[in-house]
């Protein structure tokens, strides 16, 4: 299941897992591929996954809990060409976990305006 919030911020998903695994063999894995020119980072103890595209906005992904793993994987949307990238794998088993509720957060990045004024001392601030 998908939702996304009104103003296209956040998107939440639950990946839910039914049925009988096999004796021994309850592994699950949730994998998200990358765009090989998005950069993927590990964040805050290991907990989430900050992903960056240069002039767009970051976006953070978190698993309720669970932390994510980043794993190489390949692209092939380039017609017959095959490129690195990578993926965030997100492991666990049906039986601790049936169904995986998992968020992408979009951080807002300033605009360069907004930073250039953050950046201009107030004329009231300094001292005479």
């Amino acid at each position: 299941r998908l939702a996304l919030s009104p103003d296209a911020g956040q998107l939440d998903g639950i990946d839910v897992f039914s049925g009988t695994a096999p004796q021994g063999d309850d592994d699950i894995a949730i994998r998200f591929h990358i765009h090989p020119t998005i950069d993927v980072q590990l964040g805050d103890a290991s907990r989430t996954v900050t992903l960056s595209a240069r002039g767009a906005d970051d976006w953070v992904l978190e698993a309720d809990g669970l932390p994510p793993m980043i794993e190489d994987s390949i692209f092939l949307g380039q017609g017959d060409r095959a490129r690195r990238t990578v993926q965030i794998v997100i492991a666990t088993t049906i039986t601790a976990t049936p169904d995986v509720r998992w968020s992408l957060k979009r951080l807002r990045k300033p605009k360069p305006d907004q930073l250039s004024l953050a950046l201009t001392p107030d004329p009231a601030d300094t001292m005479s």
